[in-house]
């Protein structure tokens, strides 16, 4: 089950204020003072959509004087001033002095010190960095600023089962994918042979050709930038070549080497390509000789005696194929009726982490880089996952919240068990398993499945779907 972290407050850089009235937002640190007493402060604590809560803050003006004071005597210790022994500097002087960066010393301390207060006394847990805006402070009045940050969501269950589910679908029909299944099989097995080759005999649609492929130079004198080309296989008229080379290869007999124009896809679907002249030599030509589907060719496929018995056990396969995935979709139809029955607000920062994180898998299974998403194609995919990052986002906490209340989580036995079958089947030692799965850090991987398997018998439980 993948985590959803909850980021505690960060420190910021965000450079400080360095005047009295400034209306530029700031950030407050995470490593906080807390000498200042809540009650002291005046503070109201708003409530807003998506976790935020807004603070209105005011400082009485002895507060706000006492930490320019106590600015300036820890300034003064700091500072070497000619005449003046070090650490010893008067206060009176620095703040005659130096009054915008005593000021800006006081402000720091006191916003971040009033801020955490009213936060703390107020039980608050945020989620994200403290922005602070709207900062006014004079000489001799008050210090009153507004704050804002993302809090955890507070997750309640109320609900966890008596959910009714629809009637599955029934099983399909499996006599055509039964025939499709073993035909597939007696081409993957076939084994190849090399054709007779002629002067004047091209390989054909269904061949497996090996050639060699080279760039000729921008001239056309034949003069290969790779010399000696690459070598390449497959079979003709599948996806796994480009069709420019397959249609060039099949006008070749074996050894023979001529220069084609080839034209290749851009990098990016539906990008525009360009056209490159290759020089390919045609090195060998193959056939599969496909085995007849009889009892011969069900005994080469395994612990078989006759073609029916390999039907039967492809039949078999199917059927548990269907019903793993009508389990599968059941458990995810359960966890979504969960959700939906015990829905609550998730902060804004969460779902653009997790939505990070949705984009980066999509990116990787598409077989790019997520460094090398634009920022622009980033926030359009973001946009267009939103309510899938939302739904991640709630998922994950409330799965969360579910294995702590009911204890769910896969204990050590649970661990050491599982290991013991998979040692079993492996006829290996469970010391060896355990070895392996820690070298390969597969053990809190292997708990995070038995964890995911509780949840699972547990939900068909409280819904009767055991």
């Amino acid at each position: 089950m993948t985590k959803v972290d909850a980021k505690q407050p960060t420190t910021a850089d965000a450079k400080q204020p360095t005047t009295a009235d400034t209306k530029q937002p700031t950030t407050v640190e995470a490593n906080r003072p807390t000498t200042v007493a809540a009650n002291r402060l005046q503070a109201t604590v708003t409530e807003a959509e998506r976790c935020m809560r807004h603070l209105d803050v005011v400082v009485p003006a002895e507060l706000a004087d006492g930490a320019r004071q106590a600015a300036s005597r820890k300034l003064a210790g700091r500072m070497r001033i000619k005449g003046f022994r070090d650490g010893k500097v008067p206060a009176g002087l620095v703040n005659q002095r130096f009054a915008g960066l005593v000021l800006e010393e006081a402000i720091d301390e006191l916003v971040r010190a009033s801020a955490w207060a009213v936060i703390e006394s107020h039980g608050l847990k945020p989620v994200t960095s403290v922005k602070i805006d709207d900062m006014e402070f004079d000489a001799e009045g008050p210090l009153t600023f507004k704050a804002s940050f993302e809090v955890a969501p507070e997750v309640k269950i109320r609900r966890v089962g008596g959910f009714v589910m629809p009637p599955p679908p029934g099983m399909p029909p499996l006599n055509g994918v039964i025939d499709h299944h073993l035909e597939r099989l007696r081409h993957e097995f076939a084994p190849l042979r090399p054709v007779g080759e002629s002067d004047e005999e091209t390989p054909a649609i269904g061949e497996y050709v090996n050639v060699v492929l080279a760039h000729a130079d921008e001239d056309g004198s034949g003069e290969e930038e790779d010399e000696g080309g690459r070598s390449y296989s497959f079979f003709l008229g599948s996806d796994q070549a480009l069709p420019g080379v397959q249609e060039a290869v099949q006008t070749l007999t074996v050894g023979e080497e001529r220069e084609f124009d080839i034209d290749f896809p851009g990098e990016e679907v539906g990008a525009p390509g360009d056209t490159r002249r290759l020089r390919i030599r045609l090195v060998g030509r193959r056939v599969q000789d496909v085995p007849e589907l009889n009892d011969d060719f069900a005994r080469d496929m395994g612990d078989y005696e006759t073609l029916d018995e390999l039907r039967a056990a492809v039949r078999k396969s199917l059927e548990d194929l269907h019903q793993e995935k009508l389990e599968e979709n059941r458990d995810l139809q359960l966890v979504r009726m969960l959700v939906e029955a015990n829905d609550f607000d998730v902060p804004a920062s969460m779902v653009d982490r997790v939505a990070d994180a949705i984009v980066d898998e999509f990116v990787k299974d598409s077989g790019g880089k997520p460094e090398h998403v634009t920022p622009e194609n980033r926030k359009e995919l973001k946009e267009a996952l939103a309510e899938k990052a939302e739904f991640a986002a709630k998922r994950e906490l409330l799965l969360d919240r579910l294995t702590e209340d009911h204890g769910l989580e896969a204990s050590e036995e649970d661990v050491d068990a599982k290991i013991e079958s998979i040692a079993e089947q492996a006829k290996k030692s469970p010391a060896d398993v355990y070895s392996a799965l820690q070298r390969a850090g597969g053990l809190d991987e292997l708990q995070r499945k038995l964890t995911a398997r509780n949840i699972r018998s547990f939900l068909r439980r409280q819904s009767g779907l055991l």
